[in-house]
């Protein structure tokens, strides 16, 4: 069962958040030097794709806030999770980059239904074996809204993450489309894990 966490390392408050992050999880730092951890990256809601993809994504990213915002936002400026695979799971996707890829946009696109742009990166490292970042824009693209997420949320996208894989007979299988919108099951009665 993957396991969905939010990072304790950084408050995400300063000026350059957003690029930090960014940069951070599509390994296009200065200088980097774990560009070999990165698998894969994308979005279902921001150009991220292509040359300068990633200063695009910046753009984007700062452009939503100061357009509801100004040029100062309080508070965090990106909201990043993380979910770790089991080493069942891992076993599932490392030797499937494409399925890989559609597991990770098909968890992002419960971030964008609730109306916040996301991007996703694709890590694997001995220490922390595979897993995907989720940076998520602290404000909405569709109302301004600042993110205002509880540890409840945090645990119904990870039920909802884990819905998409399952066991059949003793294998793991990923299934898409599975994932339904965020917003009924949250308005169902159907409880977490």
């Amino acid at each position: 069962m993957a396991i969905l966490i939010k990072p304790q390392n950084g408050e995400y408050i300063n000026s350059d958040a957003i690029e930090n992050t960014l940069r951070y999880i599509t390994r296009a730092r200065a200088n980097e030097d774990r560009k070999h951890e990165l698998i894969l990256y994308g979005s279902p809601n921001v150009l991220i794709y292509g040359e300068n993809g990633i200063v695009k994504a910046i753009e984007e990213f700062t452009t939503v806030q100061r357009y509801y915002h100004g040029f100062y936002i309080k508070g965090p400026k990106v909201y990043h999770e993380v979910l770790r695979f089991s080493a069942e799971e891992s076993e599932l996707f490392m030797h499937n980059t494409a399925l890989l890829d559609s597991y990770a946009l098909a968890c992002s696109r419960i971030y964008a239904e609730l109306g916040f742009q996301v991007v996703y990166a694709v890590h694997f490292s001995k220490d922390k074996g595979l897993h995907i970042h989720f940076i998520c824009n602290a404000v909405s693209y569709v109302d301004g809204l600042k993110w205002h997420f509880s540890i409840k949320d945090q645990k119904e996208r990870e039920f909802l993450f884990n819905q998409l894989i399952h066991t059949n007979g003793n294998n793991l299988q990923y299934s898409y489309p599975v994932c339904f919108p965020y917003t009924e099951f949250v308005n169902s009665s159907e409880e977490p894990l």
